[in-house]
C-alpha cells in the first residue's frame, strides 16, 4: 500500500462510534505494514524530505492505533525524529529533490517545498506532542510556519490576495532562494 495512502482517522472515528471492528483491525494494520510504516522498512527508505507526507501519515496511524488500544511503536519516536529533520533540511536548504522524486522535472536536483505537505506536517506533530510532549516540536512548527510564511507564500500584486500558497516551489539553483513557482493555491 502506498505510503500517500494512510489514512486511519475516519477508520479511528468509524470504530469508536460503531465499534466496527474491520475499522480497528485496518488502523493495526496500515499502523503496522503501510509503506514506510513497518518496523521491516528501513527508515532511510523515507529519510528525504521527499517523503515528508508519507511520515506525517504514519505518525498518525501510530497515534490512531494507540488510541485504539495498541502500544505505540518504537518506530515512532524514529520516525517523529526523521520528520523533524525533514523540516529542517527543507528550511535550511540542505534537502535537494532527486531525480526519482514525485515533483515536477524543472525542481530535481534543488531544494523544494510544498505548503500542503508542509501543514501535514505541522499537524501530525501537534497531534503527536498533545500526546506525547516533546520539547522539539512546537520550535520546530513555529519555525516552519513562520518560513513557509515568508518563503512560500504567493507574494500579492495590487490586483491579488497575499493570503495564499502556491503549490509547489523550487530553487532556480540548488541551494538557491525558493523563486521558481508551480500553480497557486
Amino acid at each position: 500500500l502506498p505510503g500517500y495512502w494512510v489514512f486511519t482517522e475516519g477508520l479511528r472515528r468509524d470504530y469508536e462510534l460503531f465499534r466496527d471492528e474491520r475499522s480497528k483491525s485496518a488502523v493495526d494494520l496500515l499502523a503496522k505494514h503501510g509503506s514506510f510504516c513497518s518496523e521491516d522498512t528501513p527508515l532511510e527508505w523515507s529519510a528525504s524530505a521527499s517523503y515528508i507526507r508519507e511520515d506525517s501519515y504514519c505518525l498518525n496511524a501510530y497515534l490512531d492505533n494507540e488510541a485504539l488500544g495498541a502500544g505505540m511503536t518504537p518506530r515512532g519516536d524514529d520516525i517523529l525524529a526523521q520528520l523533524l529533520d525533514q523540516i529542517d533540511a527543507t528550511i535550511t536548504g540542505r534537502y535537494r529533490a532527486e531525480q526519482d522524486a514525485d515533483v515536477p522535472d524543472f525542481c530535481k536536483g534543488r531544494t523544494y517545498a510544498q505548503p500542503f505537505y508542509m501543514g501535514l506536517a505541522m499537524r501530525s506533530l501537534i497531534k503527536w506532542n498533545a500526546r506525547h510532549p516533546d520539547t522539539r516540536i512546537l520550535p520546530a512548527v513555529k519555525r516552519l510556519a513562520d518560513w513557509m510564511w515568508d518563503q512560500l507564500r504567493y507574494k500579492p500584486t495590487s490586483a491579488t490576495s497575499g493570503a495564499r500558497f502556491w503549490y509547489g516551489q523550487c530553487s532556480a539553483s540548488a541551494g538557491g532562494p525558493l523563486n521558481v513557482w508551480t500553480e497557486a493555491l
